[in-house]
Order: structure tokens, then sequence, then C-alpha cells
């Protein structure tokens, strides 16, 4: 009667002394893909937002409050309405893969003053358009992007609909006057900031 063999799951001789440096390799490769993981979750997720380090072509990091995660903005070079405005700005960030873009959301001081920082850079020193608007209910704003928040920096006296007749549902920001808000007409030709979000 024919013995089993009980090492048939061994490796034939000629292999063994390949198997600790592939092995080796492999261990650190996954270690090397377990880090590079880590960094990029600490890099995308910031209060439940995700966000990429990587922006579109012409938009710029700004780091966020937290300093761990990043958006970007964009100021244009050219002047169009409110409507036609955040449109460019979809179409902007849609030519990179799994990125959105809106008009830009301005959510506290360090934002204000990276925006206008970029528009003096850029030498734009006019007004432009931002995502805030009350185009859906009389006085009361809110972001195009969806986003979230409180702080707010209009213009003393501002937004005032442009008087008793007035029709001023969309806000610029002006740089000249320190970033502060002024709620216009949304037909007007002004430059704008857009803001993208990546995954």
């Amino acid at each position: 009667m024919k013995s089993c063999n009980t090492d048939r799951g061994a490796p034939p001789t000629l292999l063994k002394p390949l198997l600790k440096p592939l092995l080796l390799i492999l261990l650190l490769r996954t270690a090397a893909a377990e880090i590079e993981h880590g960094k990029a979750a600490a890099e995308r997720v910031v209060n439940g937002n995700y966000w990429s380090p990587a922006c579109p072509a012409e938009f710029h990091k700004a780091w966020s409050a937290q300093n761990v995660a990043s958006v970007c903005f964009y100021v244009s070079s050219v002047k169009l309405d409110w409507h036609a405005a955040r449109t460019a700005c979809h179409n902007l960030a849609a030519y990179r893969s799994r990125c959105h873009g809106d008009l830009a959301s301005v959510l506290n001081t360090g934002e204000s003053d990276f925006v206008r920082s970029l528009m003096s850079q850029l030498q734009v020193n006019d007004h432009a358009w931002i995502g805030y608007n009350d185009l859906s209910w009389e006085n009361s704003f809110r972001w195009t992007d969806g986003r979230q928040g409180y702080w707010t920096n209009f213009y003393p006296g501002e937004p005032n609909n442009g008087g008793a007749y007035g029709s001023e549902h969309c806000v610029e920001l002006m740089n000249a006057l320190n970033g502060q808000w002024n709620d216009r007409d949304c037909s007007h030709q002004k430059y704008y900031v857009c803001k993208a979000y990546c995954v």
C-alpha cells in the first residue's frame, strides 16, 4: 500500500530561495499602499466633506481652517452675468473627473482673505460674482453649492434689493471695498469666483 504524501502543499525546492524576497516585496508594497491610503483619507475627510488637494486646471488651492483638506478657487479673467458665470464654474470643474464646481461660497474670513488675495494677484480689482443669492425667496440668502454658513460680509446697508422696486438677487464681492458684499441685479456683467470640491 502506497503511503500518502502529507507535504503536497510545500513549494518545490527550486522556488524556496525566491519566496522570501517575493514575500518581502509584497509586504513593502502593501505597507506603502496603506500609508498612501491613510494620507489620502486624512486629506479627504474634514467635517464630512470629501475634498482633494489636487485642483482642476486653472484653480488655486486654499487650505481649510483645519489645515488638512483643501478647497480650490478660480477667478475669471472675463465678465459674465451671474447665471452664465455659474454655468462656467460647473464646466471648468467638470474637465477634471470627479470634481464639482459652482460659484464660490465664502464661508469665513480666511476664505475671504484668500479670494481677495487671489483676485489682487490676478489684477482683478473690480467686483466679482459669488454664489450667495436670494433667487428662490426674497431676503433668504443661500449658497449655490449647498454649503451652510452663518458668516456674512455685507457692506453697511446691504442687502437692499436696490430699493422698493428693486430686483437685486445675486451677490458680488467687492475687492476694492475690503471684500465686502453687495446684492446686484443678476444680469450685470461681472468677473466671477468659482469654488471646486473633488473626490
